[in-house]
């Protein structure tokens, strides 16, 4: 395990003040919001991912680190003094410490100076779209981690922290647009509310006399003060704009000439203070029995407030426009029956449909078969409670690929009460999905080879240890066969010495020729490769396929053991019907097959050193006994030459 490197992207170049910073975290509107399932997740994942009992989406405020999701920690916020995610915002954009107890920035910490206190942090910093940090998705451990985190585990971690930004930046274009239509009403309901009230300049002009009669709005909205509140036609006409005035001119003339009941026209009037309104004046034309106009009765509404607000709603939507090309997804609207309507750019970004082709519910054409039904049966539950639509599911995206999406829509409520419509998100998590899919095989492979080695541990005859192998080789994978072999000197014949089969009146125990396989699977296993057949009977053909047959071996995953070069035994697992191996599976039975003949040849190895210990020990015993038999020969032939010696003396 190295220190991480390779970040998964830098942190902003120009500098910041903590004032701008504060001020951005400010603009999210996150803080002391209620927990969210969506950041939940993340954090989950994060701990999952490090095995860490604490993960934290935290948010550095100006006196307090506030923690919008936390997994094992069990508080909302702590104070800034504390906080160890604050060391990291000043930092590359990644901080770990492997012992906060030896780093002197964080001994006298209190969080660390307790006696069940932190001793582990790793955390990736959140950067919003204008690169100033808003705090951190970190990692907690209660025991000191001196190797730190691999480089998988901080990209793992730095990707994390995007989606946790992601999410930030989706609630507030959620917000955004929200508070766009609540603009946008308003205005709507402040100009019917002033032509209600008639504040437009009302005007009826006698074309026989040429005299223009004004309401109080005349003067109200323009400053003219009129006596008698009347004017002459040219009067109106000489305080249209000089740049307006003759398209204004011919356009009544025309309108008059081709016998029109009515006439419209925008342009500049100007005010008493020399100023200058836009208008949109509009008018009915009256006329005779005989057709002549004789009367025009309009009113000349001022555009300003309304032409004031359409830039500041342009501005509003290239902001709306410009947070949602911030977020990492792909944003939709939909009418209140669930229909799509109109222009939706990150639709057809993200499926390739044409306009055409999505209206209506044409968009679940893109939605995988098995996946509509489903998506329609969460979207109809959404419209009936009003609630935020949240479902997941594959989309076709505009490259032909089957894509999974999280989709999430909240709906957009009316000053009535009524729906106005959807505001959604696809946010592809295809990598999400297959990461966590990975880490779960993961931790059941090990938990499996754990619960193997404790099975095996007190074996000492590898009979015993391949016995309880098979078995739970075979129930792991749900096979119908499991089974292991010696291969014979010449190379070709082997001897299935044991096996664990579903149906115990099939085992595979005995002794065959690799030969009636072929010279191809034959080959593969004495160099050494694992031979895969997922499907025997059309993989196979001839005898083999036959043999196969005969034994109700329909498909197989075959492990050989190469020692000092040479083909010894090999591990396999059968099935008795066609069966689709997938990698994770030939990986298992890999690593099974090389744990398991390590721990025969330990149990053979101690069982010869015992049988060598126990024959050695033997060969003494007999040689003592051997020389305990000489040594008592020689002292009763000692013996029989000192009374000869005796005897012979006293005779002379």
């Amino acid at each position: 395990m190295t220190p991480p490197d390779a970040p998964l992207r830098s942190p902003p170049l120009r500098d910041w003040t903590e004032a701008e910073r504060i001020e951005a975290l400010d603009d999210y509107g996150i803080l002391d919001t209620p927990a969210e399932a969506d950041f939940d997740e993340i954090a989950q994942l994060a701990a999952d991912a490090l095995e860490a009992p604490i993960a934290l989406v935290s948010l550095v405020s100006r006196d307090r680190q506030w923690f919008k999701s936390e997994v094992g920690f069990g508080e909302r916020e702590t104070p800034i003094g504390s906080s160890v995610c604050a060391h990291a915002l000043r930092g590359d954009g990644f901080l770990v410490v492997p012992d906060l107890t030896a780093d002197p920035r964080f001994v006298d910490n209190p969080l660390v100076a307790a006696p069940d206190g932190i001793r582990f942090y790793c955390g990736a910093v959140l950067y919003g779209k204008q690169g100033l940090p808003l705090g951190t998705l970190c990692v907690i451990d209660r025991v000191a981690r001196p190797a730190g985190v691999t480089s998988a585990q901080r990209r793992l971690l730095e990707l994390l922290a995007r989606q946790v930004v992601a999410q930030m930046e989706l609630r507030r274009a959620i917000d955004d647009a929200r508070s766009r239509r609540e603009e946008r009403q308003a205005v709507e309901a402040r100009y019917q509310l002033a032509a209600s009230a008639t504040t437009d300049a009302i005007w009826d002009w006698d074309l026989l006399t040429d005299r223009v009669q004004w309401n109080a709005a005349l003067e109200t909205a323009y400053g003219h003060h009129i006596d008698a509140a009347e004017t002459e036609g040219d009067w109106w006409l000489s305080r249209v704009h000089p740049d307006d005035r003759g398209h204004v001119a011919r356009s009544i003339e025309a309108a008059i000439a081709r016998g029109d009941a009515g006439w419209a026209a925008d342009y500049r009037f100007v005010r008493a203070d020399g100023s200058y309104a836009p208008v949109y004046d509009r008018g009915s034309i009256l006329r005779d029995e005989s057709g002549r106009a004789v009367r025009m009765v309009g009113a000349m509404l001022d555009l300003t407030e309304r032409r004031a607000h359409e830039a500041e709603l342009r501005a509003s939507n290239a902001r709306f426009r410009a947070a949602v090309d911030a977020i990492d997804g792909y944003v939709w609207t939909n009418t209140p029956e669930g229909e799509m309507q109109g222009e939706q750019p990150g639709w057809r970004a993200l499926t390739g449909q044409s306009e055409a082709e999505y209206s209506g519910y044409g968009w679940t054409a893109a939605v995988h078969p098995e996946d509509v039904e489903p998506s329609i049966a969460a979207w109809k539950a959404a419209l009936d409670s009003r609630s935020m639509y949240a479902h997941e599911h594959r989309v076709r995206t505009a490259k032909g690929e089957w894509r999974r999406f999280a989709t999430r829509a909240v709906p957009m409520i009316g000053e009535d009460g009524s729906l106005l419509e959807w505001v959604g998100i696809h946010t592809d998590v295809t990598e999400r999905r297959e990461q966590q899919a990975a880490l779960r095989e993961s931790q059941a492979r090990l938990q499996f080879l754990d619960d193997l080695g404790r099975a095996t541990a007190e074996a000492s005859v590898p009979e015993a240890i391949m016995a309880a192998t098979t078995r739970m080789m075979a129930e792991r994978m749900r096979v119908a066969n499991c089974a292991y072999a010696d291969i014979d000197p010449d190379g070709d014949g082997f001897t299935i010495r044991g096996d664990w089969s579903r149906n115990a009146a099939h085992s595979l125990v005995g002794h065959y020729r690799l030969s009636d396989y072929g010279e191809e699977i034959s080959g593969a296993l004495h160099a050494g490769r694992t031979v895969v057949l997922s499907d025997i009977p059309n993989e196979l053909s001839g005898g083999a396929a036959a043999k196969a047959d005969s034994l109700q071996v329909a498909a197989t995953v075959c492990v050989p053991l190469i020692r000092h070069g040479r083909f010894v035994a090999m591990m396999a697992v059968h099935d008795d019907v066609p069966h689709a191996w997938t990698d994770e599976e030939i990986a298992l039975v890999a690593a099974v097959a090389e744990r398991s003949w390590a721990h025969i040849e330990r149990v053979s190895a101690a069982r010869e050193l015992a049988e060598l210990n126990a024959s050695l020990e033997a060969r003494v015993a007999e040689r003592s006994r051997e020389l305990l038999v000489a040594e008592e020969a020689l002292r009763q032939a000692q013996k029989m030459e000192a009374v000869g010696q005796l005897t012979g003396g006293i005779a002379h």
